[in-house]
């Protein structure tokens, strides 16, 4: 992997040796242009890189310099997510949201019956509202909808768990 480096300083790639010579091909790379080694930083002539297939002549008039009509190619990195997908609405995501709101609104009563049941039953309007942002970052108009509904989900959770906890100190106090 080299480096193509400008007379004023100014670096494109890092591009391995297909790349340079398809600069080459499109008069981008000549023979007096000088690589950098992307690994130790030692300069070189394109001339002397073994497997550049470089003409010794220049060929006339001005080139554009590399990277200007197609982007640099340079490494970043390995992604594991993909793209999020051509015309991808978040409606899937808005699903989510309204499934996991849904689910929080249910077990909102458990809350009110079981201190336990309540601390799980939290999760679910939180995950709903996560889902939702997602939504409203894919543009999807419903996502507020959601977001409301996993809120009153939350709150309802919240109001559960302090009853059922108010009824389990009372009663271990002997006032229930």
């Amino acid at each position: 992997m080299y480096f193509v480096v400008l007379p004023d300083g100014q670096k494109f790639g890092p591009a391995d040796v297909n790349l340079l010579n398809q600069w080459v091909a499109e008069g981008r790379v000549l023979a007096n242009t000088m690589l950098e080694d992307a690994q130790s930083g030692q300069r070189l002539p394109a001339s002397s890189l073994p497997g550049l297939q470089v003409a010794t002549a220049q060929p006339p008039g001005p080139y554009p310099a590399p990277g200007t009509m197609n982007p640099p190619q340079q490494y970043g990195g390995y992604y594991r997510g993909g793209p999020a997908a051509v015309g991808d609405s978040g409606q899937n995501d808005l699903t989510l949201a309204y499934v996991f709101a849904s689910l929080g609104l249910v077990m909102c009563l458990g809350g009110g019956l079981c201190g336990g049941c309540g601390l799980v039953g939290i999760v679910f309007p939180i995950l709903g509202l996560v889902y939702a942002k997602k939504a409203e970052d894919k543009g999807n108009p419903g996502a507020n909808g959601a977001r409301i509904m996993s809120w009153v989900a939350l709150a309802l959770q919240i109001v559960g768990l302090v009853f059922s906890f108010a009824i389990m100190g009372a009663s271990m106090m002997g006032r229930f």
